[in-house]
């Protein structure tokens, strides 16, 4: 009897404590299942939780661009205007003392840094919920260009597991970048952001380790102008002598050797840039933009309107290759007043009188020289290549001009060799008043340009020479490489940004970023995190 009545009181216990055991569960779950949100009110544009023995964080830009680099906690609409409200650029948890922050340019409505601020947010909720949620989980490094994730109507979440994620050209995304910071690296970036990189909503880097740091690296690009070939309208391999009195309306002109030289004289007028070794520069100069030098010598009344930069570095950009050809064996030659149509193919000499058209069917020609007469054109009905083994001559009034609406100065190319002439010959020759939508490439001889030239297009030659009063009008359509002179791209944020742990550096090393506040961006992340799926069985087992 004894025994029964024991064994009922265990029984009664047991089922006490499974009904204990099941109410702290049940209390657990009714405490903990409401979704995690981000606490809007509280966040500014970068926050900062700092925690750990040692803890700091820089926010470093570069001197030379501070101006363009870019953190305001301004309120901003997704489509970068400014609206009502708005936030500090920085806030965090510890006194202003523990953040070094330099050359960036900070805007806030109350303020730039608002210390010791009391975060309500916690990470130890709202990570798990993230990790099981995510879209897209990342376990080794990964670079997202050329794509989008997400849109305005589909928040995003995208969990990196102690990768790097690298955002690049063409990218945008929309949702919550979570980042967990184990052991990664501390020397390594663990996210950056580059060229015209977009991102709406949240980015969240976690140390989940105590006693680490982790890198973040924010950069846009600059333009290149001082590189890209494709800005440049007349680039000469040696040397380049200009006379008097010249107006070059559009585009760069530089000497590609690194022991090159631009002589100009006086009155003369560039829109854009110079660049060359040495650039010596007469009186009345006024330049547009830049001149790249190691030498400059100039006369009085300099007007520039961009900078001094030197020292430069040669190579300074890649020259084209020059085409490998054979010319052909049957020669063309018409009188005066002719019209004729010619297909691609290999020719030896092409040879017309005055007041002629030529029509270039279109495709590669293979040609030992072609000479015309006074008021001739060359009209190119598709895009053309000319392999030209001697060299171009046309008399007076001379037009090389596309004959559609189609084929532009940059479809037609003249590739010429000067095969067997000497290095000082002429061997794109054009007389007074021509009118020229194409491209010329000379390596290894001149190109000399005579009075009021109308030109569209871009001409490199071993030198070049051009006369007094020589240039009416230039249009830069470059055949060898896009123009690279845009405007700067900025890797631009919308949101906010979160950082949880004991160190954090943000280099933004010569960067062009523009990062807004902008609420909503962050209430669009809360909207999708009420929409996920909340697992209360999940919480349990943590809890257990």
């Amino acid at each position: 009897m004894k025994m029964k009545n024991i064994g009922l009181v265990i029984v009664l216990l047991s089922f006490f404590c499974l009904s204990l055991e099941a109410t702290d569960y049940k209390k657990e779950a009714s405490t903990s299942a409401s979704k995690p949100q981000l606490p809007i009110d509280e966040l500014n544009l970068i926050n900062l939780i700092l925690t750990g023995s040692n803890p700091s964080a820089d926010l470093q830009g570069s001197e030379d661009v501070s101006g363009t680099t870019l953190f305001s906690g301004e309120n901003h609409d997704t489509d970068g205007n400014v609206i009502t409200g708005g936030k500090y650029t920085i806030g965090l948890n510890l006194g202003e003392d523990y953040i070094d922050v330099n050359d960036v340019t900070l805007e806030g409505t109350s303020g730039t840094i608002e210390d010791n601020v009391s975060y309500t947010f916690n990470i130890s909720t709202l990570a798990p919920f993230l990790r099981k949620n995510a879209d897209t989980t990342i376990i080794e490094d990964t670079e997202y260009t050329n794509t989008t994730l997400g849109d305005t109507d589909d928040y995003r979440i995208i969990y990196i597991n102690n990768s790097k994620l690298t955002l690049s050209t063409d990218f945008t995304g929309y949702g919550i970048i979570y980042i967990e910071d184990k052991d990664h690296a501390d020397e390594e970036y663990i996210l950056e952001m580059l060229n015209n990189a977009t991102w709406y909503g949240a980015i969240i880097v976690h140390q989940s380790e105590n006693e680490k740091a982790s890198k973040v690296f924010l950069n846009g690009t600059a333009s290149d102008e001082e590189v890209g070939i494709g800005d440049f309208a007349i680039i000469a391999i040696d040397s380049m002598t200009i006379g008097n009195n010249l107006n070059l309306t559009d585009g760069s002109i530089g000497v590609s050797s690194q022991l090159g030289s631009i002589i100009v004289g006086n009155n003369n007028s560039f829109s854009e840039s110079l660049l060359a070794n040495t650039i010596v520069l007469g009186n009345h100069g006024t330049i547009g933009e830049n001149i790249y030098h190691n030498i400059f010598i100039h006369g009085n009344h300099l007007n520039l309107s961009g900078e001094e930069i030197t020292p430069l570095t040669f190579p300074v950009f890649t020259l084209p290759a020059f085409p490998s050809f054979t010319q052909g064996s049957t020669s063309i030659t018409r009188n005066n007043n002719t019209t004729y149509t010619l297909n691609a193919g290999d020719y030896n000499n092409i040879a017309f009188g005055n007041n002629c058209t030529l029509y270039l069917a279109g495709g590669e020609y293979n040609i030992n020289k072609i000479t015309m007469g006074n008021d001739c054109e060359i009209r190119y009905q598709a895009a053309a290549a000319l392999n030209i083994k001697q060299k171009v001559v046309m008399g007076n009034n001379a037009v090389i001009i596309n004959d559609s609406s189609g084929p532009d100065a940059s479809d037609c190319v003249f590739y010429i060799e000067g095969s067997g002439l000497s290095s000082s010959t002429n061997v794109f020759s054009l007389g007074n008043c021509a009118t020229v939508y194409a491209n010329a490439y000379v390596p290894n001889s001149n190109i000399t340009i005579e009075n009021n030239i109308n030109f569209k297009g871009s001409l490199i030659a071993k030198t070049i020479l051009i006369g007094n009063n020589a240039v009416a009008s230039i249009e830069v359509i470059s055949a060898f490489g896009e123009d690279d002179n845009d405007e700067a791209q900025n890797a631009e944020i919308y949101g906010s940004l979160l950082f949880i742990g004991n160190e954090f550096h943000i280099p933004t090393e010569g960067a062009y970023v523009n990062s807004y506040y902008c609420q909503e961006a962050l209430e669009n992340v809360n909207d999708e995190l009420k929409s996920r799926p909340y697992n209360i069985w999940f919480e349990w087992k943590e809890v257990e």
